[in-house]
């Protein structure tokens, strides 16, 4: 019963702290745009747009509150004139009138790649280079009886590319973790694709492992296809 109570303030502190946010950060949006946008939503009668980007690594992560407020962000943006638009939405929308060039950076160190592409990393590349073209064969090609498999392929797959293990072996935080994920993740989505494309179904002590695989990296719960489809 402890563990319970504690738990819901848990929750309710979380939510607490993300209608904060919301609310801080709300007056900004609120405010800005005749000030900033004036100018071009006079000259664009079809209407302008407000980018808000974000680096998408900080929700649930160093920003525990993130899924949360991005939650109740949309769902005050339904009840308002403002529409959600991805980046290639809006340039349908509005095209642009010119265009700049950027130079190529980031926020990694000294503002370059250089913190997930080294001597020290660039198997990891090798790595995921391979299975994104395997991903690539696979696109598309039914696998009947076998969509779990290639679900936990495309999940295998997306765990492989996570910056966080170039990241963690650069800064050597946490060099052979990284190091142990990386490489476990190549191997599995390796045997997944074997297990794909080979006519035979999985016998009793794959199909264990496959359900072993599904609850340590059963991070999504559902994966769209190269085609839209959901698995």
């Amino acid at each position: 019963m402890v563990c319970g109570r504690v738990l819901r303030a848990a929750v309710e502190q979380h939510r607490q702290r993300s209608s904060n946010h919301l609310a801080r950060r709300r007056v900004v949006v609120r405010r800005r745009p005749e000030e900033q946008l004036e100018q071009s939503l006079d000259s664009r009668p079809q209407g302008g747009a407000i980018a808000a980007l974000y680096d998408t690594e900080l929700f649930g992560h160093w920003w525990f509150e993130g899924p949360e407020w991005l939650y109740l962000v949309l769902k005050k943006l339904s009840r308002s004139e403002v529409r959600p638009r991805t980046a290639n939405g809006c340039l349908e929308a509005l095209p642009p009138r010119q265009s700049v060039s950027l130079p190529e950076g980031s926020w990694g160190e000294g503002g370059f790649h250089w913190i997930w592409l080294n001597d020290d990393t660039s198997w990891i590349w090798d790595r995921i280079y391979r299975i994104e073209e395997e991903a690539v064969k696979l696109a598309n090609r039914p696998f009947p009886g076998k969509t779990r498999v290639l679900k936990q392929f495309s999940r295998e797959k997306f765990l492989l590319e996570s910056s966080d293990w170039p990241f963690l072996i650069s800064t050597r935080s946490a060099r052979d973790y990284a190091e142990n994920r990386a490489a476990e993740h190549f191997d599995r989505a390796r045997t997944l694709r074997d297990w794909l494309v080979r006519p035979e179904s999985l016998g009793p002590g794959e199909e264990r492992l496959l359900e072993v695989w599904e609850q340590e990296d059963g991070l999504f719960s559902e994966v769209v296809s190269p085609d839209g489809s959901i698995i």
